[in-house]
């Protein structure tokens, strides 16, 4: 139980058999002093315990009560005058660029690429372009800490959660996320690899030459596709 305020030491309102019948915890003492001690929390013991704790789990509290405060404020809120509310989950709508790669003359130009097109190039940006930066985040880590093979990044699921210090059930709702949208292959559980899901071989290796000669995180991650792109002096235009 949160007390928003001071605690108090006792509570009339406790009652012995109620206590027993929760199972609730003891410490030894005399009920009903233990459960006023070991089961009631006030904003300073709440307080006192939050800044204890390492900076990840501090991160992930604060991630929580975000999260929840936003959907008490819609559910609870009330409209404006014309109907309208204050608060919207659509106001934190991402919006994907809809620019690509003018000629990615970067790529394009190199001899290894010759049977690479623009179109192709466009094609497989508009597939990252429709997930959101938390899980384009993940796809980069796939490609940047994962080992390149028969046209493909991967990298071991255990692995993945140890280097991004991430919640697994987290790290599993992105990868859904990934496998819906085509662009992992689904995880098997036997041999828990996570691995990219290319279809043309040329993207593959244009992803790693991006990742050893250009900046694969805007590339990625900020979909800054004009990295690609060379553009003409302007006395040559």
């Amino acid at each position: 139980m949160l007390i928003i305020g001071d605690k108090q030491k006792t509570y009339t309102a406790i009652k012995q058999d109620l206590i027993d019948k929760f199972s609730y915890k003891k410490s030894g003492k005399p009920e009903p002093e233990d459960f006023i001690e070991f089961n009631i929390s006030d904003t300073k013991t709440l307080l006192r315990d939050i800044i204890s704790l390492d900076f990840k789990d501090i991160h992930a509290i604060y991630n929580f009560i975000k999260e929840e405060i936003q959907s008490v404020v819609i559910e609870l809120e009330v409209s404006r005058t014309n109907g309208s509310y204050p608060t919207s989950l659509l106001t934190h709508r991402e919006i994907s660029p809809e620019t690509r790669a003018i000629n990615a003359q970067k790529i394009l130009r190199e001899e290894e690429f010759s049977e690479l097109t623009l179109e192709k190039i466009n094609g497989y940006f508009s597939q990252l372009a429709a997930i959101t930066r938390v899980t384009r985040e993940i796809y980069f880590f796939i490609i940047d800490e994962g080992e390149y093979n028969s046209d493909t990044f991967c990298i071991y699921q255990d692995e993945a959660i140890r280097k991004l210090n991430i919640n697994p059930k987290k790290l599993r709702e992105e990868l859904t996320i990934l496998e819906r949208k085509n662009l992992i292959y689904s995880v098997d559980e036997e041999d828990p690899k996570i691995i990219l899901k290319i279809i043309e071989p040329d993207i593959a290796f244009m992803l790693s030459y991006i990742k050893e000669n250009l900046d694969l995180h805007k590339i990625i991650v900020n979909l800054d596709f004009t990295k690609l792109d060379i553009y003409a002096p302007k006395n040559q235009l």
